[in-house]
C-alpha cells in the first residue's frame, strides 16, 4: 500500500471561448444555451459529483458525442495521482477543487496502479561542502601542480 496509488481523471465543461471556435459545436442545435449555462457557471461555480449531474444542469438533451465536445477529460492533463491510503475525495476537495472550478471526478476512471519512487524513498541528501573546503583544496592541488611543474623544468 505504501508504493500505490489511485489513478483518477479530473473533468471539467471547456471554456467559454474553446467552445466557440470548435465547428462541431457549432452545429448543435442547443449551443446558445449551452453557452449561456456555462456564462452562468463562470460568475457564480456549483459543485458536480458526476458529469450526469452536469449534464442536467445544462438541461439539454445531448448525445454521447455531444456531451465530450462540452467536457474537457484531457487524460494528459487533468489526472492526479493519490496515494491509496488517502480519501480520495478528501484529497480532491483539497487540492483539486480550490484551484479548478466546476470540476468533479470521473469515478469510472479509478485505477489503482504501483510505483516505486528510488529517489523518494532511497535518496539522503547531502549537502554541497562550504565553499572555502573547495578554494581551500583548489589551493593544495595549484601549489602540488607548481612544485610538479618545477620539477620538470629543472
Amino acid at each position: 500500500e505504501d508504493f500505490g496509488y489511485t489513478k483518477i481523471i479530473i473533468e471539467k465543461p471547456k471554456s467559454i471561448e474553446a467552445l466557440k471556435d470548435d465547428e462541431k459545436f457549432a452545429k448543435l442545435k442547443d449551443k446558445d444555451k449551452i453557452l449561456e449555462k456555462l456564462q452562468e457557471l463562470e460568475q457564480n461555480p456549483q459543485d458536480f459529483k458526476n458529469r450526469e449531474e452536469f449534464i442536467k444542469f445544462l438541461g439539454v438533451k445531448l448525445k454521447k458525442s455531444e456531451e465530450n465536445l462540452i467536457i474537457d477529460s484531457d487524460k494528459t492533463n487533468n489526472t492526479e495521482k493519490i496515494p491509496l491510503k488517502t480519501n480520495i475525495q478528501g484529497y480532491y476537495d483539497t487540492e483539486v477543487k480550490p484551484y479548478v472550478a466546476n470540476s468533479w471526478i470521473a469515478w469510472e476512471s479509478a485505477s489503482v496502479g504501483y510505483e516505486i519512487l528510488f529517489s523518494k524513498y532511497f535518496y539522503t541528501y547531502t549537502p554541497p561542502r562550504k565553499l572555502e573546503e573547495i578554494n581551500n583544496e583548489l589551493e593544495k592541488l595549484e601549489k602540488e601542480v607548481q612544485d610538479l611543474l618545477r620539477e620538470i623544468v629543472q
